[in-house]
């Protein structure tokens, strides 16, 4: 095996120290953003106050630390992957609130909403325990210990629960037809974020119950993005655009469509054993990912090692 796009525990550990003359990696942060998505045809996971609560909630320092093997980083407000840091309203990222891990103000922010707590169990308004369930493929062990990390801190605010890992499939099958409660879902990646907020927030791409979705599959959209959307992609200059983009994170910091997480890392790994011309942090010509659109390039830019 001459290259892998996968999670790989400790990974200088685990393969760099096994050959550290020929086995590298390289993991930037330019995949999509991570998302806890809310299923908000269920309530309470259509009320927004509910959305933030739950996102306060989670500690996100442990996920990326822990979890993720310090390969990630936090999410802030904006919802934004590191890709778009350029795009990124600074100002309003500082200000960030519901993306901060703090327990005591995620159970206050519960109460205020209607959901108390009694013997140590959150109650829904019905008066029924507060439960939900967090999906994801059985596959991928790094989402397994983020559902996992949800679970404990949801548990310190009376929430209860339950991390589901059928096969990928069955969970693909739940997020398309809107069946879930919750899951941890990637989105969409484009040159700019338009691809990300249109794939979170437009009422376009809402489809309902039982209904295919290919995208939001947390089926929340906001008549208020659909104009900016269309205002980002009718300018034809980066000052509208910006304007624009602006607008959204606004929108997103207000909604809270879903709860980011982290900026995915493109994952790859490699042997030079064989082969050279691998892209590198030095020489980023393209990622190490060997099923997108770069893949090509990388295919054409290696060179067998002479004998």
């Amino acid at each position: 095996m001459d290259w892998t796009q996968s999670f790989i525990p400790d990974i200088e550990k685990s393969f760099v120290a096994k050959d550290k003359k020929h086995n590298h990696y390289w993991f930037p942060a330019t995949g999509a953003m991570i998302n806890w998505q809310l299923n908000t045809t269920k309530a309470p996971f259509n009320d927004p106050a509910v959305r933030k609560a739950l996102s306060m909630a989670v500690d996100r320092d442990q996920i990326t630390e822990v979890a993720m093997n310090g390969y990630a980083e936090p999410a802030d407000c904006t919802g934004l992957a590191r890709t778009y840091d350029t795009w990124r309203d600074t100002s309003l990222a500082a200000s960030c609130t519901w993306t901060k891990y703090d327990s005591a103000a995620a159970a206050k922010a519960l109460d205020a909403a209607g959901y108390k707590e009694s013997g140590g169990k959150r109650k829904l308004k019905n008066g029924k325990n507060f439960t939900l369930d967090i999906s994801v493929g059985s596959a991928s062990s790094d989402w397994i210990s983020v559902a996992n990390i949800i679970k404990q801190d949801l548990a310190k605010v009376g929430i209860t629960a339950t991390v589901k890992t059928p096969d990928w499939s069955a969970v693909q099958s739940s997020y398309n037809t809107g069946t879930f409660d919750t899951g941890i879902v990637w989105s969409n990646n484009g040159a700019t974020p338009y691809e990300y907020f249109r794939g979170v927030m437009s009422t376009k791409m809402v489809q309902p119950v039982g209904k295919q979705a290919t995208e939001n599959y947390h089926r929340f959209g906001d008549k208020k993005a659909d104009k900016l959307i269309d205002a980002f992609a009718a300018a034809t200059d980066e000052k509208t655009q910006a304007e624009q983009m602006n607008g959204l994170q606004e929108l997103y910091n207000e909604d809270a469509p879903v709860v980011p997480l982290f900026t995915g890392p493109e994952w790859g790994a490699y042997t030079d054993a064989r082969f050279t011309g691998w892209p590198t942090a030095k020489n980023p010509y393209a990622t190490l990912g060997n099923r997108n659109g770069s893949t090509i390039l990388v295919l054409t830019s290696l060179k067998p090692v002479k004998s």
